[in-house]
This record gives structure tokens, sequence and C-alpha cells, in this order.
């Protein structure tokens, strides 16, 4: 691209800035929730989340445990993280870790021809598919190229 239509695209995307701020926002706001569903469905329904750690068959049974036990109160406190405003560094810093770690685990699932259930919603959960990896991927990316968050604020001082 020439120097003259990347500045051209960089003036039209200045005035979308509080608009963007907004959507990114609510982005944020949906992964917050998603995650606070997710951690209520594992606690209740925790034999099932529990055979979901197992069934990726990638760590010892008796960290497969520590991981169903300690898993739905991670996403919970992540999710109330983000939800909280004094808590969204933290919260997003986390939120990050989460993702890309749920994105690995989709990769190095479907890479190993393993065909189970994502276990991300309970027994109602998708099988792991190319399409479930790149959705877990693109949240992943979406919280690192927005550093977790995007505030309406920033957007439109960062000029």
């Amino acid at each position: 691209m020439t120097p003259s239509i990347l500045l051209l695209l960089w003036q039209t995307l200045s005035r979308f800035r509080p608009v963007l701020g907004t959507l990114f926002s609510l982005v944020h706001y949906a992964i917050a929730l998603t995650l606070l569903y997710s951690g209520l469905v594992h606690y209740a329904m925790q034999y099932q989340f529990y055979k979901s750690v197992i069934d990726y068959d990638l760590f010892p049974t008796s960290f497969d445990v520590v991981v169903a036990k300690v898993f739905p109160s991670a996403e919970i406190a992540i999710a109330i993280s983000l939800l909280t405003p004094c808590l969204q560094p933290i919260g997003r810093v986390l939120a990050i870790v989460a993702f890309s770690g749920f994105s690995i685990l989709h990769w190095v699932t479907l890479l190993r021809g393993r065909t189970i259930s994502c276990g991300c919603f309970g027994s109602e959960s998708d099988p792991i598919s190319l399409r479930t990896a790149i959705c877990v991927t693109l949240v992943a990316l979406f919280l690192v190229i927005t550093r977790g968050g995007v505030t309406t604020e920033s957007l439109v001082t960062s000029q």
C-alpha cells in the first residue's frame, strides 16, 4: 500500500473510533459473561467437566483432578475481574492467558486427530473442530490486539 492509501485508511478509521470503542467494550463484556456462564456450568456439571478434562488426555490423571477443581473458579474469577473496573487490568491479562491456552489446547487436540467434545459449556458443547479452534484463536487474538481491553476514552484520546 502506498502512504497516501494508509493515511486515508487511518483517517477513515479515526472517524469511527468512538463506535469501535463501544463495539470492543461490548465484545469484552460478552467474553466476560461467556467465562462466567462457562464457569457456572462447570460447577453445576462437575462430573461431566472432569470427564471432558480426562478426554483431552494431555495431563496425568492426578493433574486432571486439580484442573477440574480449580478451573471453574478461575473462569469465574477472570469474569468477575473483567466486569469490575478496579480489577480489569488483572482480568485482561488472565483472559489473554486463558484464551491463548484454550486456543493451544484446541489446536493440539486437532493435530493429534482426537474427536472429543470441547467441554466449554458442559455436555452440550460442540466437538473440537477447525471451526471451534479458529473461533477460540480469534478471541485470543482479539484480546491480544486490543491489549485485553479497550475503552471508548482510550480510542478517542489516542490520536
